[in-house]
């Protein structure tokens, strides 16, 4: 998330014009510009649909979110912008040609949530996961995994702190049944803890 704050303005008194009020206006220029070179950048890839996670309700303020499930999902993007993303579990089940936008984005499991994976693709196919920071807080048992999801590109991702010695067999990424012409780019995966 961005180190801007709002100047508030009144009427009457002008906050003063000096470099600090003038470095956070330009710190939001900036931020507001890298927001529009991102979405221009997946605009340019795809036909498809692209969806703010915001527009969804999905925080990046670092607060709790429900675990989230998407389904019969074809020819989207879903864009998470920079921030940080407490989650129960996000679930794709059979979605077709879905792109996940994740750059700058970091992804922290709630240690209080029931579920086993931070991130699950189900009976998909032609799935990207592009960036984005994904930890487990000792708490998640597979970081990223994909059950029956053939065509899967991640890259530029980093996975870690995932799993607990309670926790039998933890995983950063995770490919169960046919997950054929996968291919994984720049990934990091450190931290995985296995009961």
């Amino acid at each position: 998330m961005s180190n801007y704050q709002p100047t508030v303005w009144q009427d009457g008194s002008p906050p003063a014009l000096n470099a600090a009020n003038l470095n956070h206006i330009e710190q939001g220029i900036a931020d507001a510009a890298e927001a529009i070179a991102v979405l221009e950048t997946i605009r340019a890839k795809t036909t498809g649909t692209i969806i703010n996670a915001a527009a969804l309700g999905i925080k990046n303020d670092g607060t709790t979110n429900d675990a989230v499930t998407f389904d019969h999902q074809k020819d989207t993007i879903y864009y998470f912008p920079k921030g940080t993303y407490k989650i129960k579990g996000i679930e794709f089940t059979n979605c077709e040609n879905v792109t996940i936008s994740t750059r700058e984005a970091v992804f922290v499991f709630d240690s209080d949530a029931d579920g086993a994976n931070m991130l699950r693709f189900y009976n998909c196919e032609n799935i990207t996961v592009d960036g984005g920071m994904f930890n487990g807080n000792a708490a998640a048992k597979r970081g990223i995994a994909f059950v029956n999801t053939p065509r899967v590109c991640v890259k530029d991702v980093t996975i870690t702190n995932i799993g607990n010695a309670a926790k039998d067999g933890a995983s950063g990424l995770s490919f169960t049944g046919n997950c054929s012409n996968s291919a994984i780019e720049n990934v990091t995966v450190v931290g995985v803890t296995a009961g």
